[in-house]
């Protein structure tokens, strides 16, 4: 993407791809309380940080920057920043609340943190979150700035396009994340989803991801359709309702088209995004006891049903609308810079 867009770039140190397999594989998947802490502080904290330190500070070295733009979880770049004296932003990629529980987190597995949390806590932070979808106490940060991602959504394909209007049925927009895959409770949610889709007169679409095979899921009934990755943005403004795991991004791109949401959430930041959902009104979050093809069938049968939820996710939606474009955040920064 930065050489796309010409930009001159640096690669530092991350961690690999068994490593990220293995930090997964150790979280108990039953209790995404403790999942949430536990990925912080092993991925982010213990191995993510010291990975990219060495690099990020030949970087700043380098380029001699006036700023460091990070995003919150990436804590070597404010630990660089620190030491070069040089100013930072944060960018969310989650509630603003999440970044001050997250650090301590991290700081539990990379030490060498603890004298960066107090820059951390005071620098200013960039987000797509609305206020009505954040954390009530994120008013004690320094600065938050909210903005809107005003890019124009990538098309669907012709073919996926031939799909959506080919049929009269509400829409059902199935997805569990980029990373869900690798879960030992991926198979069992998606036929689980299978099963309370096809008891539902309804079209849906399911993505799986790109590392997902499709072929290991089994055969959908016939009102589904099964893809590794479609143009969210594109397709959401087509949806009725949408079944995800909470991710912020997701639940973000569906209350931004004023789709009622329903959640599973399964770790890090999902179950607060997913709760904070259901508190707007906007959706209905199932705990695990509800992990069945009765319960997805049951709580997407309420939201499709009742009007309330689409109106709470239409306010939402309202409310993104008339926050500034994200481009008008490069003044901000050139003022951060100095």
């Amino acid at each position: 993407m930065a050489r796309r867009a010409r930009l001159e770039s640096w690669v530092v140190g991350d961690v690999t791809r068994e490593q990220v397999g293995q930090v997964f594989a150790s979280l108990p998947p039953d209790r995404p309380a403790q999942a949430g802490p536990m990925l912080v502080r092993e991925l982010y904290g213990r191995l993510h940080t010291p990975a990219a330190l060495p690099g990020t500070r030949e970087a700043i070295r380098s380029f001699h920057p006036d700023l460091v733009l990070r995003e919150t979880f990436h804590y070597a770049s404010a630990l660089a920043a620190e030491e070069a004296g040089v100013a930072h932003v944060r960018v969310a990629p989650g509630m603003a609340g999440v970044d001050a529980t997250a650090v301590a987190h991290a700081t539990e597995g990379f030490p060498g943190l603890a004298s960066a949390v107090a820059s951390i806590a005071r620098s200013p932070l960039l987000t797509f979150a609305p206020a009505s979808l954040d954390d009530p106490g994120q008013a004690a940060l320094a600065v938050v700035r909210r903005y809107r991602d005003a890019t124009v959504p990538e098309p669907l394909a012709d073919e996926e396009r031939s799909w959506l209007w080919s049929g009269k049925a509400r829409l059902v927009y199935v997805t569990f994340g980029s990373v869900a895959s690798g879960s030992r409770a991926f198979p069992s949610l998606i036929r689980a989803a299978f099963a309370a889709l096809a008891a539902l007169e309804v079209r849906a679409l399911v993505t799986v991801g790109e590392r997902a095979d499709p072929s290991t899921l089994g055969s959908p009934p016939p009102n589904v359709r099964i893809a590794r990755w479609v143009p969210q943005a594109s397709l959401l403004q087509h949806a009725s309702a949408m079944l995800c795991h909470g991710g912020f991004g997701t639940v973000l791109g569906g209350l931004r088209a004023g789709v009622p949401i329903v959640t599973m959430p399964m770790l890090s930041d999902q179950p607060r995004n997913a709760a904070q959902v259901e508190a707007l009104g906007a959706g209905v979050n199932l705990t695990r006891a509800d992990w069945s093809a009765a319960g997805i069938r049951d709580a997407l049968t309420r939201v499709l049903a009742n009007g309330s939820y689409q109106a709470a996710a239409r306010r939402v939606a309202a409310e993104i609308s008339m926050l500034p474009p994200a481009e008008e955040a490069v003044e901000f920064l050139r003022q951060q810079a100095g």
